[in-house]
This record gives C-alpha cells, sequence and structure tokens, in this order.
C-alpha cells in the first residue's frame, strides 16, 4: 500500500510553492481581517454616538416632563381655598399661635393631596409674600425656621425666593447646595396663583432626588457620563456627583477623547444636558473585539500539515500494535 508523503518529505520545489501561495493566503485573509476590523470599529464608535445622542434627547425630555409638572402646579396650588383664605387674613406677627388652627389644618392636607399625585414630589410648601409663615404638608413654619432648612441662615426680605417672580419664572436649587449639606433635596420655586392670575406668595416644591436619579439612571444607564445644566452652566445633577461647571464638564470630556452630546430640555427653562460615552468604555468593546478577530485570523492562516506515515493511525506500526493489544 502507497502511504502519503509528510510535508518534510515532499519536493523543496513543492513546499517552496506552497510557502509562496500560503503567503498570499496570509495577506489576503490579513487584508480583509483589516478591513473588516475598520469597519466594526467605525460601526462601534458611531453606534456609541447615537447612543448618547438618544441619551441626551431622553434625559431632556423626561426633565422637562416634571419641569412642566411643577410650573402647573403654580395654578392648581394657588387655587386652594384655605391658602387664599390665609392670604386674605394680612401679614400676622412672628408669633402665629393666634392663627385659625383648622384652617391651616385644612391647608395642610389640601397640600399633601396635591403633592400625592405627583410622582416626583416629596413635599410642598407654601409662602404668603410679607407673612412671617410657611405653611407645609407636614405642618406649619416660621419664616426664620424654613428658610434655614434651605440656606443654613436666617431669612432676608431681599431674597429672590421671598419675592415676586416674573411670569413663568422658576428658581432652582440643586441637593447640597449650601456645604454640600442643604438643601436635603433638590427644590423647586415658583409663584402660586389665584383664579385672577394674581400672585400672592411663592411655592416651594421639594422634589423627590432618589425618584430623579432612578429614573435619570434608567434612561442613561451606567456607563454613560451626562449632567443637566441651568442656563448660567451650573451643574443639577450629574453622574458623578461632582457637579463641575458646564465649561469644565465639556472640556474634561473633550480632553479625554470624548464627544459629548448637548440638548436643550426646553425653552423657557434654558437647560440643556450633556452626554457622554466614557472612552474607557469603548476601548474595552474595541479590544475585546480586536481579541477575537485575532483569534479568527489565527485560525484561518495557521497551516495545517499532515501527520507523518509513523503517527498515523492507519500506518504499519499503529496497526501492528492494535492487533496485538487485541490479542493480549
Amino acid at each position: 500500500m502507497k502511504m502519503p508523503l509528510s510535508f518534510s518529505r515532499m519536493p523543496k520545489m513543492f513546499r517552496r510553492m506552497f510557502w509562496r501561495n500560503y503567503l498570499v493566503y496570509v495577506l489576503v485573509v490579513t487584508l480583509f481581517t483589516l478591513i473588516g476590523s475598520a469597519w466594526v470599529i467605525h460601526t462601534i464608535v458611531q453606534r456609541q454616538r447615537t447612543d448618547s445622542v438618544q441619551i441626551a434627547t431622553g434625559l431632556a425630555k423626561a426633565t422637562d416632563q416634571w419641569l412642566t409638572e411643577c410650573q402647573q402646579m403654580s395654578v392648581s396650588v394657588g387655587q386652594i381655598e384655605t391658602l387664599l383664605e390665609l392670604d386674605a387674613d394680612g401679614p400676622d406677627e412672628m408669633d402665629y399661635s393666634a392663627l385659625d388652627t383648622v384652617l391651616l389644618s385644612q391647608a395642610q392636607h389640601a397640600l399633601v393631596a396635591a403633592g400625592a399625585t405627583r410622582q416626583n414630589v416629596a413635599h410642598l410648601a407654601v409662602y404668603l409674600y410679607n407673612h412671617e409663615y410657611v405653611v407645609t404638608d407636614t405642618g406649619t413654619l416660621e419664616l426664620d425656621d424654613f428658610y434655614q432648612t434651605l440656606f443654613a441662615a436666617p431669612s432676608t426680605p431681599q431674597s429672590p425666593y421671598l419675592r415676586r417672580l416674573g411670569p413663568g419664572k422658576f428658581l432652582f436649587l440643586r441637593e447640597g447646595t449650601v456645604g454640600n449639606t442643604v438643601p436635603e433635596m433638590p427644590v423647586y420655586v415658583t409663584s402660586v396663583i389665584d383664579q385672577h392670575g394674581k400672585q400672592y406668595g411663592n411655592l416651594f416644591i421639594f422634589l423627590d432626588s432618589r425618584v430623579l436619579n432612578q429614573a435619570q439612571t434608567e434612561i442613561a444607564g451606567e456607563n454613560t457620563y451626562y449632567s443637566i445644566f441651568d442656563a448660567d452652566g451650573n451643574a443639577l445633577f450629574c453622574s458623578d456627583s461632582l457637579f463641575l461647571p458646564r465649561d469644565e464638564f465639556l472640556a474634561q470630556l473633550k480632553t479625554s477623547g470624548e464627544q459629548p452630546v448637548e440638548y436643550a430640555v426646553n425653552n423657557f427653562s434654558g437647560w440643556t444636558v450633556c452626554a457622554g460615552t466614557p472612552v474607557a468604555f469603548l476601548h474595552r468593546e474595541i479590544w475585546a473585539l480586536c481579541f477575537f478577530l485575532f483569534l479568527g485570523w489565527c485560525g484561518k492562516t495557521m497551516p495545517r500539515f499532515r501527520r507523518s506515515p509513523a503517527s498515523s493511525p492507519n500506518s504499519p506500526p499503529a496497526s501492528f500494535l492494535r492487533r496485538w493489544n487485541m490479542k493480549l
């Protein structure tokens, strides 16, 4: 029986032709691998860019939704009868113990009912202009005591938070504005308006930061940097708790090679959302892709030689050993 030659026993000319053809084959496979890799890497980068746009858009829409809900409460809370009755009583002294406790209790319960239908609202409070107390959904506080919870300082008549706001205007305090401790949650401040359009107080909407952060994380995921800025470029919400100003945030992202996406929340707020995918996360995906492509390249280009006759299962020595074992 004529046995096939192993590669080492083949003619030198044949082996030379083999290696030349093999080199051409390797070059062709490498070229297609590089082209495929470039296309896939470009696709990954474009996908990440598209994801950043979708995340920025989603955060902007979610923020616009609860901002609009807060602004609408300016009218709904402003038309609570008990608040209108308290405002009609005129200014009161610091000692408000002479006020009608039943009326205060009714106002408190009305605020509880107004906030119960809003998922993002934790508490509500109303300051009536020129009064020395604040009605909240947990009770009535002296003005100074309430102001301390926002700024850790006594109230002042010049404070914009205690004065009339322009039509459609609002103020916003992020969580931990003062010394990273107060206020304990974000606060949206707008005017309360009666049925005739008259402003007679300010509404303080304490937002549930846990609910807001959870909603933002569901939109952005765990691998996206984002920040929400007000019209002055101050960070109100962010993914890393650094609250960098807008210019610093964008500079940091661009320095690391990222391309952040900016998207306006709405026209009346002037807020913007900036989002970007970390370069390190992008590099991990690309390196993982390169590793699998390298394995595929090796599998396609590694030569496969026929085993020598001595090691072949059907070679005479191997057949003899099999028969010898069967006899034993």
